[in-house]
Formats: structure tokens, sequence, C-alpha cells
């Protein structure tokens, strides 16, 4: 069940972060007083911002992150505000050598149905559309990114047996561009090189702010990475 985590602004000028499945319902018992003591000793309140999660566990998550950030960091969140400077993309590669021929990589990542198997940050995929070959061509995707579940519409193109790329449509970020680089070694193995480069926009880019950016970036830069390795060579 979808989830929403939303901002009010109370009479006293301060801002409050809370979650529920039913965000108008908790909005009443907010102005109720029958929703949170700090609310009710500030009311009327105003829903000022909310955005809608995965579900719960999600929406608790991006709960915590946001009650981490400061006042104008939350003001800006709900675009009262705007803080310079913006955060930058964010974009990475990470290279493996696989013991496996290059022909089996290639047909391993380009299964994108089954990718969630192995590729650890991968929670769902949906085939929308295939091309010619049979392959998936736009699907929609749930990607955990530590802080928040992320979902995106992708269009895949295939350029075989040495890259795949992918760029959103439409989604939870700003825009995203993804590829997988192979290169054959000889011998019998590959080194296959994954690469993101991602504007979270204004809600995923306050939450990625400080020291959890290197954390989301090396996880799902590492856990494709390996997971395409470890799935490679397990038969």
């Amino acid at each position: 069940m979808a989830a929403f985590v939303y901002l009010l602004s109370c009479a006293d000028g301060t801002l409050y972060c809370g979650w529920s499945t039913d965000p108008d319902r908790r909005l009443g018992q907010h102005q109720a007083g029958t929703a949170s003591r700090y609310t009710r000793r500030r009311r009327p309140v105003e829903l000022v911002w909310r955005a809608e999660c995965v579900d719960r566990s999600d929406a608790l998550r991006v709960e915590a992150r946001i009650k981490r950030l400061s006042r104008a960091e939350k003001r800006a969140l709900i675009g009262a505000e705007v803080l310079s400077p913006p955060m930058g993309n964010v974009t990475g590669e990470r290279s493996v050598e696989i013991d496996a021929p290059i022909e089996r990589v290639f047909e391993i990542a380009a299964d994108i149905q089954n990718a969630p198997e192995w590729q650890g940050s991968l929670k769902d995929v949906e085939v929308l559309e295939k091309d010619a070959d049979g392959r998936a061509d736009l699907v929609e995707t749930e990607s955990d990114a530590k802080v928040k579940h992320v979902k995106a519409r992708l269009r895949f193109s295939y350029d075989e047996p040495t890259g795949i790329t992918w760029d959103q449509e439409k989604g939870d970020v700003k825009s995203l561009h993804g590829w997988w680089e192979l290169e054959d070694l000889g011998d019998g193995r590959t080194r296959a090189t994954y690469g993101l480069d991602v504007d979270p926009g204004r809600m995923l880019g306050m939450l990625l702010r400080g020291p959890i950016e290197g954390q989301v970036r090396n996880f799902l830069l590492g856990g494709a990475a390996e997971g395409l390795k470890k799935h490679a060579e397990s038969g």
C-alpha cells in the first residue's frame, strides 16, 4: 500500500514532518488535535508538502531523512526558498573483471526482466515494450536508493555484445542515464563497467546531502557490478 510523507506549517511558524497512508484524513486529525501533541499546541496547521512513497517502510525512511534536515533545507524542499549551490548529479562508474566470455556477460546484462535476481538495488521490473530481438525496450523499474525507493520508466538500447544504455523517460528523479560497457579480455574473460549519471532533483537532492550521497553511490554502482560478476561466474 502506498504511503505519503508530509510537511505541515504550524501556527507558530515551525514545520512538522509525518507520514500516513491517508494524508487528507491525517490532516483532519492534526486540525482536531488528535494526531500529535506537537501540532495540538500549534494549531491551525497547513499541509505545505507531501510526497508519495512505495510503502510504509519507504515512507519511514524518507521521514527520518527529512527530520534530520535543517529548517532552511525543509523550506527549500517545499519550494519556499532556494538553497545555493544546488546538489550536483550522482555520477560514477564501477568496473569488475569477470571469468566468463563476453557473450554470456552481455546475455545476462541484457536480460532486464530478471535483473532483480542479481542486482541488489533493483527491486522490481515490468517490461512494457520489447524490441525486434525480443529484448526489453521500455520498462518500469523500482529501485532501492537507501533513503527512498525510486520508480522510473526507462528506454533501453543495445550494442551487442559490448554495450547497453538506458535513459529515463519518466520517474522520481529529474534525469537518469545509465550504461554497461563490456570489453573482451580474451581467454574467456570480460571487463564490465557499470555507470550512472543521475540528477536527483529537489526532493532526493535534499535527502542525499552529506555522507549518505557517497553511501548511495557505492550501493548502486557496487551492487550492480559485483552482482553481475557473481551471477556470470556462478554457471
